[in-house]
């Protein structure tokens, strides 16, 4: 190509970016060289860094005709060429470090006897071969969960590639893995009532704001809530507070009513949304009153620019469902919507999961520790299930339109667990001695020794057998265990 004709394309493009999709904010619009991001908004950039990109997409492309060239003109047949061709480009997906073992693999994909890796332990360290644990926080979830958005039918993702294959592509020059399926869901266990902060919500915007391809459940629930149900089941829950006007403290049971309304009359986005700033407002306003918490909602929508109509009448809808406790949702019943929030907290109370917990894909997220602890290990977290998903890409088991649901895949294997134990969780152990020596005191809890002085060692206890247990010491059949 003539460079010259390419450099004034290029200014004119150039020229022409700011355009940002309503909600989206900047990461809306991108320019891509063969999946390559070129960031043509910064204020130092030029038309001949891209032009440099160019030059070297196209090395790219004559060294890989460099090596496929032999194989073609050795090809017997139509159907040999072809295979050629996919396999090519399938290395061409997997990047460079995989071109560049082409001429010493083949095209089938598996290494030759001669050519090993000189250190299979250094492969095994940049995949994720080790397993981290998740909990299956899916199954059992369909009448507790409110899932806000899906990347596969909900309009707003229509523009979304659907290859797997160009997604694997951007990905391995640091884009996002842009893509309509839902490779990535996101569980948010939290009370927006209880007035404090849930970093992963923090999470959900930067994500979303970067294209990427997360589907968003909560779980809205009182910790109270969830320990009465785990100890008198969830029948024995309190009933809704009067109405009383809209003047009383909110509950998590209302931020449930009401973001299950908005979501499904306005959309996952304006829900996804609310949630979040109804949150930071209620981390603002201690003991915020129904009517304000409402008030906060209706002020959103009206920003966002989703009412359709007076909205004097979307605010008197919500005052009459919260009033109701939800039996005026018409849209409920019409579409047989059993999700109810005593399911919320049953759920939670099986999974052994509370307020303040968030789930990536199946794997904890920590719910302890400061705002820098927290950042580092999300992003540990993000990488670690990035190249999950692309292994799983990369081996076929996930295509364009397989599997049905990603979510039930990854949350298979042995190191699926159906519930969130505490002996799960990275906390430190303490171990109480009982007694120095194995006798009928050793059935008596003591953190001292027979005389009395404080146990300050381990080296000289006699003990056959170490018994291990997790007891809630707040609740009677914790203590009588």
């Amino acid at each position: 190509e003539n460079f010259d004709e390419l450099a004034e394309e290029a200014s004119s493009l150039a020229t022409k970016v700011g355009a940002v999709s309503p909600g989206w904010g900047d990461a809306a619009f991108g320019l891509f060289v063969n999946g390559r991001p070129v960031d043509v908004e910064r204020p130092s950039f030029n038309v001949f860094q891209l032009l440099n990109v160019l030059r070297e997409e196209d090395g790219r492309l004559k060294e890989l005709e460099r090596r496929i060239r032999p194989a073609l003109k050795d090809a017997a047949a139509d159907e040999d060429e072809w295979a050629a061709l996919k396999a090519a480009r399938r290395v061409l997906d997997m990047g460079s470090d995989k071109l560049a073992q082409l001429g010493k693999t083949g095209f089938e994909g598996e290494k030759s006897t001669e050519e090993q890796p000189e250190n299979e332990d250094e492969d095994e360290a940049t995949s994720p071969s080790t397993e981290k644990y998740r909990i299956d926080i899916a199954r059992g979830g369909k009448n507790a969960i409110l899932y806000l958005n899906d990347i596969e039918k909900d309009a707003a993702y229509q523009s979304w590639p659907d290859s797997m294959q160009e997604m694997l592509y951007r990905s391995q020059y640091g884009g996002a893995p842009t893509v309509r399926r839902n490779l990535f869901t996101m569980l948010v266990v939290l009370d927006p009532a209880s007035g404090k902060s849930h970093p992963a919500l923090d999470v959900v915007g930067q994500l979303l704001n970067s294209q990427f391809p997360l589907r968003l459940g909560v779980l809205l629930v009182n910790d109270d809530d969830v320990s009465m149900a785990g100890s008198q089941g969830s029948d024995s829950l309190p009933l809704m507070a009067p109405w009383n006007d809209g003047d009383r403290p909110f509950h998590a049971r209302d931020s449930f009513l009401l973001l299950k309304h908005i979501s499904k009359k306005f959309g996952g986005m304006a829900g996804i949304s609310s949630l979040i700033h109804a949150s930071q407002a209620a981390e603002e306003t201690p003991e915020m009153m129904v009517k304000e918490l409402i008030g906060v909602h209706i002020s959103l929508l009206e920003m966002m620019g989703v009412i359709q109509g007076s909205s004097s009448d979307a605010q008197n809808e919500m005052e009459a469902l919260l009033e109701s406790g939800g039996t005026s949702d018409a849209m409920a019943s019409t579409k047989k919507d059993v999700t109810t929030y005593e399911a919320a907290v049953k759920f939670a109370a099986d999974k052994l999961i509370r307020p303040g917990m968030s789930f990536f894909n199946g794997l904890p997220f920590p719910d302890d520790g400061g705002p820098s602890s927290f950042r580092a290990a999300v992003n540990e977290i993000l990488q670690y299930e990035q190249s999950h998903i692309m292994e799983l890409t990369m081996k076929g088991v996930i295509t364009d339109t397989a599997p049905r649901s990603i979510y039930a895949t990854v949350l298979k294997g042995d190191k699926v667990f159906k519930q969130y134990h505490p002996l799960l969780r990275e906390s430190a152990s303490e171990y109480m001695v009982v007694a120095p020596e194995s006798d009928w005191r050793s059935l008596v809890l003591s953190t001292t020794t027979p005389n009395g002085a404080p146990f300050d060692g381990y080296g000289d206890v006699d003990a056959t057998f170490l018994i291990e247990g997790v007891f809630d010491l707040d609740d009677r059949a914790g203590i009588d265990s």
